[in-house]
């Protein structure tokens, strides 16, 4: 049951003393296995997802409500079974990004819609989280130059003037 893993998690949060989250960060496989082009339980699939992140955000924030997160403090990176698996690259998506607004509402400007890679940065903290969606590599070589090149663009200034984050167009892997 969806739900009662959610408060299960958020629970055992609380329980171990890690209240006071400012983000949660789920790297990938939202979905268990693949979904097939077509078929009817895709909604309901997406519906069933939404709502636990739903329940787990509801949950966390009843723990902490001093401090309670939102929806865009909710920061998802695609796993391999987040896609659906077929030549027709528009189709590719459909899954992922039907989640990414069920439970947004609205995508977040973040996200790179091409590919759902992701630069998302906290600026009070400094930090900055980077999702490499690695969905997109299976039929070429990984970090090719055109992939590296949607992230060239993206600059991070960070709340010290000193600091500056960047993707250098020169990266080697």
């Amino acid at each position: 049951d969806p739900e009662s893993m959610a408060c299960n998690i958020a629970a055992d949060i609380d329980h171990n003393g890690l209240s006071n989250i400012e983000c949660i960060v789920v790297t990938g496989d939202i979905f268990d296995g693949q979904a097939q082009l077509g078929k009817d339980n895709l909604p309901e699939l997406i519906h069933i997802a939404a709502g636990f992140f739903q329940t787990l955000l509801d949950e966390i924030n009843s723990n902490q409500p001093e401090t309670p997160l939102c929806r865009e403090d909710v920061i998802f990176v695609p796993g391999n079974h987040d896609i659906i698996r077929t030549d027709d690259v528009a189709k590719r998506w459909d899954k992922y990004r039907d989640f990414l607004k069920k439970f947004y509402g609205e995508i977040p400007s973040w996200y790179d819609l091409k590919n759902y890679s992701l630069c998302r940065e906290y600026k009070r903290k400094k930090v900055v989280f980077v999702g490499f969606n690695s969905c997109e590599i299976e039929k070429r070589k990984l970090f090719d130059s055109d992939y590296i090149r949607t992230f060239e663009n993206h600059s991070v200034r960070l709340s010290s003037a000193r600091c500056r984050y960047h993707f250098p167009g020169r990266m080697q892997f």
